[in-house]
């Protein structure tokens, strides 16, 4: 598992903040303004990768970077 992520911001109808990583299906972050949400991304990696191990998956403790990607606002 690599180290390097891709995740998108996207601004919810509710006003929250969803951050989900392409490269890990179902691992997201949330939070009520978009800082919440990007800083809440790499604790969500760490907990995915906890469970894929939970899981009997081989995991490498590398460093979490990430390019952002902001999603166009949903409409109202």
């Amino acid at each position: 598992m690599m180290g390097h992520y891709t995740a998108t911001v996207e601004r919810e109808e509710t006003n929250l903040y969803l951050v989900w990583v392409h490269e890990l299906p179902g691992c997201y972050a949330h939070g009520s303004t978009r800082e919440e949400a990007v800083n809440n991304v790499e604790d969500a990696v760490e907990r995915f990768r906890t469970w894929l191990r939970a899981k009997g998956e081989e995991v490498h403790d590398e460093p979490v970077e990430f390019d952002l990607v902001d999603a166009a606002a949903c409409p109202r």
